[in-house]
Order: structure tokens, then C-alpha cells, then sequence
């Protein structure tokens, strides 16, 4: 949940800064050089692997999660 919750953080970063850039491109402004466009691009991507290990690691998690082996202590009753 970490993960994700980090990774859908920087992804809206990213996305907001990618939105506010747009908006300069459309009013004649050029955005090519600007080191905020890298960085924008950089915190989607960010984002996105983040998400990405956090799907990973609940996967392993319920994996590991189902795989639960219980031992005998003793029997009771039994033969």
C-alpha cells in the first residue's frame, strides 16, 4: 500500500506539472528547455514504478499469504 499510495502521489505530481506546462505551450510559450518538463516526465514514470513494485509486492504477499503450513503439536484422541 506504501507503493501505491506514493507512486499515485508522484504520478498526479508529475501530471500536474506536465498540465501546467501544456497550458504555457498553448498561451505561445515554448517548453522544450525548461527543466521542469523533464521533471514532470520523470515523476509519471516515477509513479508508474511505483505502482508497478506495489502490485508486484501484493501479489508475493498473498501468495506467501495462501502458502501457510501449519504443524502438529500434538494429537489428540487419535490412534
Amino acid at each position: 500500500h506504501i507503493f501505491g499510495t506514493m507512486g499515485l502521489i508522484s504520478f498526479m505530481i508529475g501530471f500536474l506539472i506536465e498540465v501546467y506546462l501544456i497550458t504555457l505551450w498553448f498561451m505561445g510559450e515554448g517548453i522544450g528547455k525548461r527543466p521542469l518538463f523533464v521533471w514532470g516526465i520523470f515523476m509519471i514514470l516515477m509513479g508508474i514504478q511505483f505502482v508497478g513494485f506495489g502490485l508486484i509486492a501484493e501479489m508475493i504477499s498473498a501468495n506467501q499469504a495462501e502458502n501457510v503450513r501449519y504443524t502438529i503439536r500434538e494429537v489428540i484422541g487419535g490412534e
